[in-house]
């Protein structure tokens, strides 16, 4: 494993604070063939000086700055200069574990992966407050994703440059990994995966873009705005309305659903699988997943066709079993 080169990609506006323990970490691994690109978007503090201190002092650090152009810009870029075929992501506020290159690389080229995340522990201060654990499976992992679900944690990623040439970051501040997440989920082609084993420290602080006036409500509004773009690009028969009804499906705020919001929601997921867009294995788990997500909730109240349609397609797709065995239910409900 040691003869393939990784590119770590490190983006960095103004994060002089945390800046050199993640770059300690990077620099740490055990996996000892890669570049660390650190990208400067432009900082007003001490940010790039750092930087370029550490490209000083080891080989294998590039120092890259131009002005301002935010997040999804710097991503792009910082991906057309690297110089191998497998892209690790990092925030400059994180921490990695001295082994997660390794791993995490090991994985993909048994599994033939083509981005793979991990768990993360959660970092407040310098106190681990909790583990986020994601879904492991691909096609488990694709049908959370289509629900608004967990499924990855961005910094935590390690992909293959070429499914960032087929999918680059797209231009929507604040979201622009959910977009991916939704452009691999529709792509059935694509294989993805999460390592049960933590693989870095998530930071949460006051300064993240995540926490700065961008709140729940903005990230739903927006979450599903993108949904609608997505989903709709992949197939025209989907409309914004058949979208807004499967969100109401999956993420209910009212008492009832209408008879033509249940019908388009289930209509919904007719349309994504006829469009071939996902395999029929991802399509079984999604049935699963949804249909007892909705058993499990008191919304709406009235369900009981909805639970009686979704079960018609489980079993035309044999996942009886899974819905018996209660399966998703028993591991991460993201």
């Amino acid at each position: 494993m040691e003869n393939i080169k990784v590119s770590v990609i490190l983006p960095v506006f103004n994060g002089d604070k945390y800046l050199a323990e993640a770059i300690e970490s990077v620099l740490g691994q055990t996996h000892k063939n890669f570049e660390l690109i650190i990208f400067d978007d432009g900082s007003t503090d001490g940010s790039l000086d750092l930087a370029r201190s550490y490209q000083e002092k080891d080989v294998r650090v590039f120092v890259h700055t131009r002005k301002n152009k935010g997040l999804v810009a710097t991503l792009n870029e910082a991906i057309l200069l690297s110089r191998s075929d497998y892209i690790v992501r990092m925030d400059a506020d994180d921490i990695c574990y001295p082994d997660r290159i390794e791993r995490q690389l090991q994985w993909m080229i048994d599994g033939d992966f083509d981005l793979v995340g991990g768990s993360v522990d959660v970092l407040e201060g310098s106190s681990i407050i909790r583990t986020k654990v994601y879904r492991e499976e691909s096609d488990e992992i694709k049908a959370s994703i289509l629900i608004w679900g967990r499924n990855f944690c961005h910094p935590a990623v390690l992909a293959r440059k070429s499914l960032y040439e087929k999918h680059p970051y797209e231009d929507f501040p604040g979201i622009e990994d959910f977009v991916l997440w939704i452009r691999l989920a529709l792509d059935k082609k694509i294989k993805v995966g999460n390592l049960a084993a933590s693989v870095l420290k998530y930071r949460m602080h006051e300064e993240q873009v995540t926490q700065s006036g961008k709140d729940k409500q903005w990230h739903s509004s927006n979450q599903l705005k993108v949904m609608q773009i997505v989903i709709r690009e992949s197939n025209a028969d989907i409309s914004e309305q058949d979208v807004k009804a499967f969100e109401s499906l999956v993420r209910p705020k009212k008492r009832y659903m209408s008879l033509r919001d249940r019908t388009l929601a289930i209509g919904l997921m007719d349309k994504l699988f006829q469009s071939n867009k996902l395999s029929q294995n991802t399509m079984k788990v999604l049935l699963v997943i949804v249909y007892l997500r909705l058993k499990r909730k008191s919304r709406p109240k009235n369900k009981r066709w909805l639970l009686n349609q979704l079960m018609v397609r489980i079993k035309f797709m044999g996942g009886e079993n899974l819905v018996k065995d209660e399966y998703f239910e028993r591991k991460n409900s993201g």
